[in-house]
This record gives structure tokens, sequence and C-alpha cells, in this order.
């Protein structure tokens, strides 16, 4: 019986460091992806800047098209 109880509390040691070892994993990677973030938080609003100016300016080029003398 007591041969069964050491062999139950060495397997159960054994998955508490296989979670332990988990755990500190999922915490490199959630550090790696908030670094990630971090890195890019202004970079979108460039992104959305650039977008809007192009939709702009090819807007006005349609818009100029149309009233252009060549135009028939």
């Amino acid at each position: 019986m007591s041969g069964s109880i050491e062999r139950d509390i060495g397997r159960l040691s054994a998955e508490v460091e296989a979670l332990q070892k988990q755990v500190e994993a999922q915490g490199v990677m959630i550090r790696e992806m908030r670094d990630v973030i971090v890195q890019t938080r202004g970079s979108w609003k460039v992104l959305v800047a650039v977008a809007g100016f192009a939709a702009t300016l090819s807007g006005l080029v349609v818009s100029a098209a149309q009233w252009w003398p060549w135009r028939t």
C-alpha cells in the first residue's frame, strides 16, 4: 500500500513539474506577444493615414477625369 502511495506522489510530482514548465513557456509567449503589440502601437495609425490619403487622391483623380476636356 505504501508503495502505491509513493508511486502516486511521484507521478503527481512529475505532473506538477510539467505543468510548471508549461506555465513558464506560456508566460514567455505572452511577454513576446505584448512586446509585438507595444512595437506596433503607432504603426496602424500610419497605415490608416496612408490608406485615407490614397483613397482621397484616387477619388480626386476619378472626379477630375470625368470633367477633363478629352472626355467625349
